[in-house]
């Protein structure tokens, strides 16, 4: 009978099934091509409203069209020209990677996804003589080419959705679109931002965010560039010249415009904000609340509370309405003088100054930058930069020091220009860059004179102690270095951390996001290299998984601070081998965890290569920011390894009479304190059921930590079985799930806390949930 089975398997033909998006995507205006569902929308618009119109199909993060290569943009001639005409111009979703950058310059074009990520675009059919001076662009079909335009220009435009970006379609993601009829509104990263026209003082903006019953409302929370560019869609798109933020400056009775800014809610406690990207004459002293204006990327303007403005709503809770009883113990402390904390503490020395919330450590000895942005370790979990010289406060401070401790004349900043394609020679066009690859804005440029230079070899920022002044100089000049670290980036220390650091004295290594990155010159061909990631026993090795343009750029600093001047081998392969189509098909494997397909692919010149043969891919060095390169397996190159967890461990595993097991993990490693529900540190007992509680739970990202430490329990459930049982725990915070897997991780930290939200690892398939007692 099971020879039979058998043979009745073998011999039944397989039917490939469409996926959800090809069922759907049928009628005269789309069409499905590769693995995208391409819509034409003839319904004219300016582009800031088209990209907030992209919602016909939910859970698939709906963007503008991306023109990446010659058949989407085939297929793009053959829609608009059987569906409309072959002279309608369409809006595109190219945007400037650096807005105050020169938008003639063809390489400073991105293509931008919902969330403001971009990736650096590859196929660009100009017309001759474009990019003009326009920061948009349209895809004319009669002629096949691509043109800038204004923003407020009206024209059709074209959807795409992709199957790589599918998502399980939430309430909330349905109640905001449907809001859509209202005000303009934008759902992405499980958060729906609403704009509101209306003028309203900060005190009752505060809290008239209530559009959405059932899902907690405040005004946004702005915290990255990505999430600006968002903000700024929105405010052009409703046409307003302010929309006000819940940022604000809670010492009403400070005199520095520049420090002390928070972001609030009217429930949660409030939290410092570092991400300040100050507009024209911003920050105004006495003004206490921040919108934003216009300008992006520089747009943030300090408003007065008491002045009614436009305001802009975000709502992210989810609830569950079962309770449960619980005894609370009350703890009082006593009043103590103010402690020098840690890094405070241990800042001394002739080549060290703590001043402001940062310790600086200049390193004498001369190096180019990208071995400079690895040698920040001074000390562990402050994620260690090259210095920002924010303001004349920090400027004095390294005259000071570079003049008691003198090193080589020049010094690394970590200024550096944000699209290495674009010209050099404007303030605007450069950023302080962090460990993680993710940048601000600067708004204080003590050049010297003459400086920045126009030269694209002239792309890094340093400081000369003699001139008292910075210059834009080549990334081959040999300088000294000075490393800052910060009160605010500081972090638990860990196990893997401590690893990778003293891994240095044989690798080149970077620490960042709670993984080691290790560049290992010896060459090897890629199936070996494969196998090749075992320099740290415990740990889970690969090859590195480069997913956005941050990991890129701090994934080519160290491939280049070991001295690798050709390739670095990456874990992304194409897995099918016949394929011939270089485009698509590409996924990121390990050793041993199912393959997941990667989009981000910002190709170098001349790449992919066509017509198969070369199914892997490695980073060409010195080719940032398009530096994918498609190579062989047989020929051997340098290679890139990743190490993630779990790291040494103890485990219990307790079963049950259900199916479910759960498995209690305790690293050897960790040192994390306990965080009782009263706000506190200290060892929690188990408590005795007495009085009703209530959860919140609300989304915060998309991702998982590694870190082990954070978890208080591993379980394999359904999502409202975790959900149940965080809400049981008095110990858990929030959780990390993965539907497709029903992983459930309860966490002992708040993941939007700081140091916690920088470790976040990012994965899609995951949500990260922080719960909220009442």
């Amino acid at each position: 009978m099971l020879f039979l089975l058998a043979l009745l398997l073998f011999i039944s033909p397989t039917v490939a099934t469409l996926t959800d998006l090809q069922t759907n995507c049928n009628g005269p205006d789309r069409r499905y091509n590769g693995t995208s569902c391409y819509v034409m929308v003839k319904n004219g618009r300016r582009q800031s409203v088209a990209k907030l119109s992209c919602n016909h199909y939910l859970g698939y993060s709906g963007h503008l069209y991306h023109i990446r290569n010659a058949a989407a943009q085939a297929t793009a001639k053959e829609l608009i020209s059987n569906y409309s005409s072959a002279n309608d111009n369409i809006y595109t979703g190219l945007e400037p990677i650096n807005s105050s950058g020169a938008l003639t310059d063809q390489n400073n074009w991105g293509h931008y996804y919902r969330d403001g990520t971009f990736v650096s675009a590859t196929n660009l059919p100009w017309a001759p003589g474009q990019p003009l001076t326009n920061n948009r662009v349209n895809y004319q079909p009669s002629s096949d080419k691509i043109f800038t335009l204004d923003e407020t220009t009206t024209y059709f435009f074209m959807c795409e959705y992709e199957e790589a970006l599918k998502q399980p379609v939430t309430d909330l993601e349905q109640k905001c679109v449907n809001l859509a009829s209202s005000f303009k509104t934008l759902f992405t990263n499980d958060i729906c931002y609403v704009m509101h026209p209306e003028n309203k003082t900060y005190t009752n903006a505060k809290v008239a965010c209530n559009d959405l019953s059932g899902y907690n409302g405040h005004l946004a929370h702005i915290r990255t560039i990505n999430e600006l560019w968002m903000v700024e869609a929105l405010r052009l798109a409703t046409g307003v010249t302010y929309a006000r933020l819940a940022i604000e400056q809670t010492d009403v009775s400070s005199t520095n415009a520049s420090i002390g800014w928070y972001l609030t809610t009217p429930t949660n406690q409030s939290m410092p904000a570092t991400f300040l990207p100050w507009a024209a004459s911003n920050p105004t002293t006495g003004l206490r609340s921040i919108a934003v204006t216009t300008g992006y990327p520089n747009s943030f303007a300090t408003v007065d509370s008491n002045t009614a403005y436009p305001f802009l709503c975000q709502y992210d809770y989810m609830t569950t309405t079962t309770t449960t009883t619980t005894t609370t113990t009350t703890t009082t402390t006593t009043g103590a003088a103010t402690a020098l904390t840690d890094l405070q503490a241990n800042c001394t020395g002739p080549d060290r100054q703590y001043s402001g919330t940062s310790c600086y450590v200049i390193v004498g000895t001369r190096m180019n930058p990208d071995l400079a942005k690895t040698s920040c370790n001074h000390y562990l979990g402050y994620s260690g930069h090259i210095i920002h010289m924010r303001d004349a406060a920090i400027h004095a401070a390294v005259l000071q020091e570079t003049t008691t401790y003198a090193g080589y004349c020049c010094y690394w900043l970590g200024l550096e220009l944000i699209n290495s394609s674009a010209p050099t020679n404007a303030s605007t066009r450069y950023g302080n860059y962090y460990r993680n690859g993710t940048f601000v804005i600067p708004t204080y440029f003590p050049w010297g004179p003459s400086q920045p230079v126009n030269s694209a070899l002239y792309n890094k920022g340093s400081y000369n102690r003699t001139t008292n002044a910075i210059s834009s100089v080549p990334s081959s000049d040999q300088n000294s270095n000075i490393c800052q670290y910060e009160e605010a980036l500081k972090q638990p220390v860990t196990d893997l951390e401590r690893k990778c650091v003293n891994l240095t004295s044989s690798f080149k290594t970077l620490f960042v996001n709670d993984v080691c990155y290790v560049a290992h010159p010896a060459t090897k061909n890629y199936n070996d290299a494969k196998t090749s990631c075992n320099d740290l026993s415990s740990y889970n090795g690969h090859l590195a998984h480069v997913r956005t343009m941050s990991e890129l750029w701090f994934a080519d600093a160290v491939l280049k601070a070991a001295g690798i001047t050709t390739y670095g081998l990456l874990g992304i392969e194409q897995t099918n081998l016949s394929s011939t189509d270089p485009y698509n098909g590409w996924y990121l494997t390990t050793p041993t965890v199912q393959s997941i397909p990667t989009t981000f692919l910002p190709w170098a010149a001349g790449n992919p290569a066509a017509g198969g043969g070369y199914p892997i891919i490695a980073v060409k060095t010195g080719s940032y920011p398009k530096s994918f390169a498609t190579v062989n397996t047989t020929t051997s190159y340098p290679y890139l390894c990743q190490y993630d967890g779990p790291g040494p461990s103890t485990t219990t595993t307790t079963s049950t009479t259900t199916t479910p097991t759960t498995t209690i993990t305790a690293a050897g490693a960790c040192t994390r304190a306990t965080t009782t529900s009263a706000g506190g540190t200290g060892t929690t007992a188990a408590t005795t059921p007495t009085g009703k509680r209530m959860s919140k739970f609300y989304h915060n990202s998309f991702g998982y930590y590694t870190n082990t430490c954070y978890w208080l329990s591993q379980s394999t459930v359904t999502l409202s079985k975790c959900l149940k049982m965080c809400h049981e725990n008095e110990l858990c915070f929030g959780l990390s799930y993965n539907s497709g897997t029903n992983d459930c991780q309860l966490l002992a930290i708040i993941a939007s806390a700081s140091p916690y939200r920088a470790e976040l690892t990012a994965d899609r398939q995951y949500k990260t949930i922080i719960r909220e007692l009442q």
